[in-house]
């Protein structure tokens, strides 16, 4: 757990960690997340602008990164971020837009008007608008 350490310029994250920590470092300005880990937080990470995810992560959390701009921010607030061809929002991380389309394009999503511009979102950022 790295969490709260500011002057954090620079993280390792040791072979075999399956999650980690790196909550509001925001002296950290990349980092780039090892092969088997399933999980991480890096949110607050501020000064993060570069953010490298490998196949297998199961969920993440960049909210707050802002040097990792938002593709898109709803009506509450919750930023929808395109990173490493992952989408992640809120609680929902998808490993593609397939998954992130099925989700929010769901026909048994709460909000559909909410749900649609978040799929208008993720079709911009692949290119498919």
């Amino acid at each position: 757990d790295a969490s709260g350490c500011t002057g954090l310029t620079e993280l390792t994250v040791p072979e075999g960690v399956k999650w980690f920590y790196a909550r509001g470092c925001t002296g950290l300005t990349e980092l780039t997340v090892p092969e088997g880990v399933e999980r991480f937080d890096a949110s607050g990470c501020t000064g993060l602008t570069e953010l490298t995810i490998p196949s297998g992560v199961r969920w993440f959390d960049a909210r707050g990164c802002t040097g990792i701009p938002p593709i898109y921010v709803d009506e509450r607030g919750y930023e929808l971020r395109y990173v490493s061809g992952y989408f992640q929002a809120g609680c929902r991380t998808f490993p593609n837009a397939e998954g992130a389309l099925a989700h929010w394009g769901s026909d048994n999503y709460p909000d559909p008007e909410r749900g649609r511009k978040f799929c208008e979102a993720i079709k911009r950022a692949i290119g498919d608008e």
